[in-house]
């Protein structure tokens, strides 16, 4: 039998990495899957080597990504938080040419002489991937939210599609633990109730997400724990080397805090929202200093993120 994980992956986030990776070693130890693939992610050559490089090298098969981020790979240094309208503009255009493309994917896959007349190769040999799976697993995580933003109704689509499109080819469908809500903007709690309600087996990761997703779909989505108690431990030299690199020790009573550059989707004022957001930070950090712990900042994410 043959598993396929999704969303793609993406490896200078290493929570996200780690829960990727996960995410493939429950499926394999279910002993009901001889092939298991994950699908890479980055629109570049630079971004796929980025995003994708660690968990080729560790072995993983993968598959090519066929939904592209409306960015296309263009992350400008200057535009983390807020965008140019420009850049706005260019994204939207990329992303309703995007919407038809995927639509009428979905529309054509179960015909693979129509997949192979209008679309490529790469496109082609994903589509033949999913059509000869047999199920798809959605990692554990939280991305199925939307805040108000107005591109609230194509970041809904944009991260449903490949269960769409696993659907659509009958396949069974799991998600594993995940934080769902809120669901504002326009039709998203619509295309999320319509996917949601064909699924297999929906698990949210804490109890304010069932309740949310539960109230939605009109039936109980149960409470499991989110994948990160199930990692295997780790080396603990390799830990004691990581603490004495930043002058710390096992002895230190140590807080850790991630950092992470949110955009405050849907807000009209997402600069000075991020200043108060690093403000915040810094006092926290103050406070547990004056408590006698040590602090250690980690970066959520160090590279481009999908959403």
């Amino acid at each position: 039998m043959k598993a396929i994980i999704v969303p793609g992956i993406t490896d200078m986030n290493k929570g996200d990495q780690a829960l990727v990776w996960e995410s493939y070693r429950l499926v394999k130890d279910t002993g009901l899957y001889n092939d298991i693939y994950i699908l890479n992610s980055g629109d570049t050559d630079e971004e796929k080597k980025n995003l994708s490089y660690q968990t080729q090298q560790r072995g993983f098969p993968i598959l090519e990504n066929i939904l592209k981020h409306p960015r296309r790979g263009q992350h400008k240094k200057d535009e983390h938080i807020q965008e140019s309208k420009l850049e706005l503009a260019k994204q939207i255009k990329n992303a309703g040419l995007d919407f038809l493309s995927t639509w009428f994917l979905i529309l054509i896959a179960n015909n693979a002489g129509l997949v192979r007349l209008f679309y490529g190769k790469k496109t082609q040999q994903t589509v033949a991937q999913f059509r000869d799976s047999d199920a798809v697993f959605v990692k554990g995580g939280g991305f199925i939210h939307a805040y108000g933003e107005k591109t609230a109704p194509y970041l809904m689509w944009y991260f449903l599609f490949y269960v769409r499109l696993a659907k659509k080819m009958g396949k069974k469908v799991v998600f594993f633990p995940n934080s769902y809500g809120p669901f504002k903007g326009l039709t998203v709690k619509s295309q999320v109730k319509k996917v949601f309600n064909t699924l297999d087996l929906v698990y949210a990761r804490e109890k304010v997400s069932s309740v949310a997703m539960s109230e939605l779909l009109g039936k109980n989505v149960p409470v499991e724990m989110d994948l990160g108690f199930f990692l295997e431990k780790g080396s603990e030299e390799k830990a004691k080397e990581i603490l004495k690199k930043y002058n710390l020790s096992s002895d230190d009573k140590i807080v850790g805090i991630t950092v992470r550059p949110w955009r405050f989707p849907g807000k009209e004022n997402p600069l000075e929202l991020y200043e108060k957001y690093l403000d915040s930070v810094y006092r926290l950090a103050n406070f547990a200093i004056e408590k006698g712990f040590k602090i250690a900042l980690c970066n959520q994410s160090i590279g481009p993120k999908f959403s």
